[in-house]
């Protein structure tokens, strides 16, 4: 009978313990969970700074058109009221009318452009964190930083990083990448060419593991 008593108590310590091990490892997984959502919120927030950011320059470029447009009313009221002046203010309107389509065509190609490379950016971002140790940082004048670590095994929290920005004229830039790249000048060329920007990053990605 006592044998029987300390064999059941061993069983229930054994699961005692089974049950306190289960109860540390779910909260060391919360605790991880909560870290990655929290640095994907992070990613997040930049991304939405820089979607702020191309807002208000396609509101300027709206400013700006109507400003045109206010131009040509006044030139159509001269119009009106000195008939010697017509032939002459036709011409200029029909210039001023000219500049102000050439100049909405290209606010919206410019803005759909700076769209279809932010989507790329909100689409990529989860799955360059998750199998490209990659992470996003909203700089200022609509500046990213990209960094990159878990490249260098010897030392896996070594950040490999670049700023990346895209000008009036819809080329992208790169400045500060650290370490340096060799072939940098040949990856951006290609970028501008081929407007991949997932591809670029992988391809940066393969420069800086070289380094490692």
């Amino acid at each position: 009978m006592v044998e029987v008593q300390a064999a059941v108590s061993r069983w229930i310590t054994e699961q005692k313990q089974v049950a306190d091990a289960v109860v540390v490892e779910a909260h060391r997984t919360l605790e991880m969970d909560k870290e990655n959502v929290s640095q994907l919120q992070d990613e997040l927030d930049a991304i939405d700074t820089a979607q702020d950011a191309l807002q208000h320059q396609a509101a300027e470029e709206r400013q700006r058109t109507e400003k045109l447009r206010h131009d040509l009313d006044q030139l159509a009221m001269q119009e009106s009221n000195l008939p010697p002046e017509q032939q002459r203010l036709q011409s200029q309107l029909e210039q001023q009318q000219a500049l102000v389509e050439q100049r909405e065509r290209a606010c919206e190609r410019l803005l759909h452009s700076k769209n279809l490379k932010l989507d790329e950016l909100q689409k990529g971002s989860k799955l360059y964190s998750a199998r490209l140790g990659l992470a996003f940082e909203q700089m200022g004048g609509e500046r990213l930083r990209l960094i990159f670590t878990d490249l260098d095994q010897h030392a896996p929290s070594r950040q490999f990083s670049f700023h990346v920005f895209v000008d009036g004229n819809d080329k992208y830039h790169i400045e500060q990448c650290n370490p340096a790249v060799p072939a940098l000048d040949q990856l951006l060329d290609a970028l501008n060419e081929a407007n991949n920007f997932s591809s670029f990053v992988r391809a940066m990605r393969k420069e800086f593991k070289k380094m490692c």
